[in-house]
Formats: structure tokens, C-alpha cells, sequence
């Protein structure tokens, strides 16, 4: 709730603009949008949320966001956002028995995220964050991905960010990762 009401207040209405939630979870926050007719792309990199979704209608997106996904290519959103994806960002690894390990991303892989929702964002576009964390990326790393910062609070657990207007997309490959095993 108040993620969506941040939305609005920052973006305001969204009218024709397409919207793309990142770390969707079992779609929530992507079927209130879809409610108020607004084009939404969900993505998710759990298999289990995104089978539940699709049982209930809500199409999301599998991918780790380790680079555009396949499905995506080509396409950039009016408004990116997440909301508890960013402190959340580890690796899940199977190992031969069976056996699910998760581990942080190392900073490698979490900038390769974050390259990939800068590709994903339409010059001039925006992108919220929430966090239960403080942020888990610096205002330049931000600004190296071609964001610039418009707000965020105190505690670093909320950012508001602008995609510079006419700043190529930082280079990312398109993934085909039907298979991540990063969540």
C-alpha cells in the first residue's frame, strides 16, 4: 500500500506508460496496477511464485534479472519498481543431493541487476525502490547505471530514481534463464 501510494505520488498517473515489478512475488502489487487498467509486466525469479501467479491469471516473467530476459528484449518500461528485491538479492545453488544453499550475490552479480533494471527503464523513466535494508547500492553506482536520484529517506530504505533522458542503456546481455537459480 504504501509503495503504491508512492508511485502515485512520484509518478502520478501513469496513464498510457507500461509498468514492469520487479521481484513480483506471487503478484500482489502487479494485479492492483492490472486492476487499475494499467499494462503491467511481472517478474520473478522463484518458480514457485510464478507458477502460483499463472494459476491465477497473473502472467509474470521468469528471471533472475542477471540480464534482460528473452521475453523482454527489446521492450523498456515507463516505471520500473520493487518493492523488498533489492536487500533481498542471493543466489540459491542445488547442489547434487538435493541439498538448496543460498548465498549473497557477490557485487558482480548485484550490479549486473542493477544494469539490467537501468536497461529495462525507459530513458526519462522512473524506478522505486523499496528496501527493508538500507539500499544495497550507492548513489554512484546509480548514477554509473545512468539513474539519477530524485529522493529517498533518511534510512536509505526507499528510492525514487529518473533514468537520464537520452542515456544509452548500460550494456547487458538478454538471458534466457528459465532456470535461474538466483532469487
Amino acid at each position: 500500500v504504501a509503495l503504491l501510494a508512492r508511485i502515485d505520488h512520484w509518478v502520478g498517473g501513469l496513464g498510457d506508460q507500461s509498468v514492469l515489478e520487479l521481484g513480483a512475488g506471487p503478484g500482489v502489487v502487479f494485479e492492483a496496477l492490472r486492476r487499475r487498467g494499467i499494462e503491467v509486466v511481472g517478474v520473478d525469479a522463484d518458480p514457485r511464485f510464478v507458477a502460483f501467479a499463472r494459476q491465477h491469471g497473473v502472467p509474470l516473467v521468469r528471471s533472475a534479472l542477471q540480464g534482460v530476459p528473452l521475453e523482454l528484449h527489446g521492450r523498456s518500461f515507463g516505471l520500473t519498481f520493487s518493492h523488498w528485491l533489492l536487500d533481498a538479492l542471493t543466489a540459491v545453488e542445488q547442489l547434487s543431493d538435493g541439498t538448496i544453499t543460498k548465498r549473497p550475490m557477490s557485487s558482480s552479480e548485484r550490479l549486473a541487476v542493477l544494469r539490467t533494471i537501468a536497461a529495462l527503464t525507459q530513458p526519462g523513466g522512473w524506478s522505486l525502490h523499496e528496501t527493508r535494508q538500507p539500499m544495497p547500492f550507492t548513489e554512484e553506482q546509480w548514477r554509473q547505471a545512468g539513474f539519477e536520484m530524485i529522493a529517498g529517506d533518511s534510512a536509505g530504505t526507499w528510492i525514487v530514481l529518473r533514468r537520464h533522458a537520452g542515456s544509452p542503456a548500460p550494456a547487458t546481455s538478454a538471458s534466457r534463464d528459465a532456470d535461474a537459480t538466483h532469487y
